[in-house]
């Protein structure tokens, strides 16, 4: 018998802000104008991160689609994600960014991912969790430790 569905928590401190977190995440367009995810180089993510609206993700040569549950900027961006199943769902999975502010000027970056068909293997949460390293390395970029300045070498 398979599980119902799995979730995966993940989690990041970043020394960025709960914006810059949200401009990665969803990029930095007018809310309800449909802009292109800074997320990451070599994926596009598309929304105008309106509840309710499409989303849709390029990565690989492949797009995958979904819909947005719920967009609090800056610090919630849940939606779903997945290539249609036999049954007849769309969705395969549920994405929940939540940004927390730090007391030190930074953020708590935390991920959840809710695995609507799983298979039993961990691939799903690794990707998610190389999603999240990618995401906090572009951060650590923008908002550096301080003391140091982007390019600087680190001792």
């Amino acid at each position: 018998m398979r599980e119902p569905f799995r979730t995966s928590f993940l989690s990041a401190s970043v020394t960025a802000g709960p914006e810059e977190v949200w401009w990665i995440l969803a990029g930095g367009g007018e809310p309800g104008v449909e802009v292109l995810g800074a997320m990451l180089p070599d994926r596009q993510l598309l929304s105008d991160w309106r509840p309710g609206s499409s989303v849709r993700l390029s990565a690989a040569g492949t797009d995958v689609y979904g819909t947005v549950l719920r967009a609090t900027a800056p610090y919630r961006l849940t939606y779903t994600l997945g290539a249609p199943q036999p049954d007849g769902q769309d969705s395969t999975v549920i994405v929940t960014w939540e940004v927390q502010p730090a007391a030190d000027g930074g953020s708590v970056l935390m991920l959840a991912v809710d695995d609507l068909y799983p298979d039993g293997a961990d691939d799903l949460r690794d990707a998610w969790a190389s999603v999240l390293a990618e995401v906090r390395g572009r951060l650590e970029i923008l908002a550096p430790p301080v003391g140091e300045t982007p390019g600087s070498d680190r001792a």
